[in-house]
């Protein structure tokens, strides 16, 4: 980001001529349609911002409103989400007493960022229709390919992935207008080929997202995070471990990483190293990540560990954790691992708790199969099989392990490919001796 440099450099003149409104434009004109960097406020930038701040009046007006938003957008980096959204906010209310469709729709656009916790989807899908509205009273169609944007993330979060087509209409349109778009673009395409089960196409998407993201600080983290649950479905993903050990290094406010990273040793065969990483993260009920925009994405990576290495303990803790969130996907807007349902049963049979894994499985089955999520139903189908191995349904396990082996052979998901046939090798034998 070059720009950055130059625009702070820029607000620092202005500072110099005493030239407060050359201050707020420099501020404001500094931001690349998110946060400056993925785990870390850039402080360099809000303290510019929180200066510009002081130069505009107390009144209501859209660079007040703008400034506000943007400050939110930085600080939902950090720790502190309260602050973010109280700034977010304070953002909307100015915005809205402007009364201009212009502001309004940058101010919306940054706080649908900066307030993405689980308890405000409700209100940021409502925001992010507002948004499309907006543009299309605009006619402006790089606004309509931020909106795109918006709603495909927010979308993707809340399970809704059959109702995205209209935004990729949108960005397949108008993407090559703005390169924010234009990444965010591929980056989503990679995501929806990953629920779908075109796991190529995925990692095709995800390849021309890293070459849009060009000199983007945070493109490397972003390809990290888009390939890694690919390719865990692959079967591959230990071939990225070194890359992902350094992303880890790289990026230490990204703390999802560190359980990424144990999914990675869970694919090298390390198994003790993964679930020395769950356990750290247990023992502290995941203290050591804050609620932010990525806190639902790194509890889902703890849970995948926890149900690969079998921990009854942890499971129990992580489905009261993620209980709430039931009906979700696990999003990190740029990566996907699944529903939050398909886990919860998952975590049940680890458990032990049959009934309530049945349950699970079967909601989570229908919710996936209604979507037209084959990654997820051809888990489901696993989890089932191992629920009726431990229910004592011999014929049911056979059926759902058959049926997970197939879906995973035709999509290439040869984790649970192996899985399902030494599940159905397992019954085999005990057949056999019977």
């Amino acid at each position: 980001m070059v720009f950055r440099g130059t625009l702070l450099a820029a607000a620092s003149l202005a500072e110099q001529l005493g030239d407060g409104d050359a201050y707020v434009r420099a501020a404001l004109a500094n931001h690349r349609g998110g946060a400056s960097r993925a785990g870390e406020v850039d402080q360099e930038r809000m303290a510019v911002l929180r200066r510009a701040l002081e130069y505009v009046d107390d009144g209501d007006s859209p660079e007040r409103a703008l400034l506000l938003a943007t400050m939110a957008q930085e600080d939902s980096q950090g720790s502190d989400i309260e602050r973010s959204i109280a700034l977010a906010d304070e953002a909307v209310g100015v915005a809205r007493r402007v009364g201009d469709d212009v502001t309004l729709f940058q101010v919306l656009l940054r706080i649908t960022e900066a307030t993405r916790i689980p308890a405000t989807l409700e209100r940021r899908l409502a925001a992010t229709k507002e948004l499309f509205d907006i543009a299309e009273r605009l006619g402006d169609p790089v606004q309509l390919g931020f909106a795109a944007v918006r709603e495909v993330r927010t979308k993707y979060e809340a399970a809704q992935f059959d109702e995205v087509d209209r935004a990729f209409r949108v960005m397949e349109a108008f993407s090559h207008l703005d390169p924010f778009v234009h990444h965010n673009h591929h980056s989503l395409r990679a995501v929806r080929a990953h629920i779908t089960g075109d796991l190529t196409a995925a990692m095709e998407y995800a390849e021309l997202a890293r070459e849009l993201g060009g000199s983007e600080p945070d493109a490397p983290a972003v390809y990290v995070a888009t390939t890694s649950m690919v390719r865990w479905d692959m079967g591959t993903l230990d071939e990225m471990l070194p890359v992902m050990e350094r992303i880890r290094r790289d990026f230490p406010g990204v703390t999802g990483f560190r359980p990424s990273v144990g999914i990675a040793y869970l694919s090298a065969g390390r198994d003790e190293e993964a679930r020395e990483i769950l356990r750290e993260g247990v023992d502290n009920r995941f203290g050591d990540h804050p609620l932010n925009p990525l806190w639902a994405i790194t509890i889902s990576l703890y849970a995948t560990i926890c149900i690969e290495v079998g921990d009854a303990e942890s499971a129990a803790v992580l489905y009261d954790v993620m209980s709430p969130l039931r009906g979700r996907a696990n999003s990190s807007v740029v990566s996907m691992n699944g529903l939050v349902t398909e886990q919860l049963a998952a975590l049940a049979v680890v458990m032990g708790d049959l009934g309530r894994a049945q349950t699970d499985a079967m909601e989570a089955l229908a919710q996936a199969q209604r979507l037209g999520a084959r990654v997820s139903t051809t888990r489901v189908l696993l989890t089932l099989a191992r629920w009726a191995v431990a229910a004592g349904e011999a014929e049911m396990a056979v059926q759902y392990a058959q049926e997970a082996q197939a879906q995973a052979s035709e999509l290439g998901m040869r984790r649970v490919h192996a899985q399902a046939s030494a599940l159905l090798g397992a019954r085999g034998r005990e057949g056999s001796t019977a």
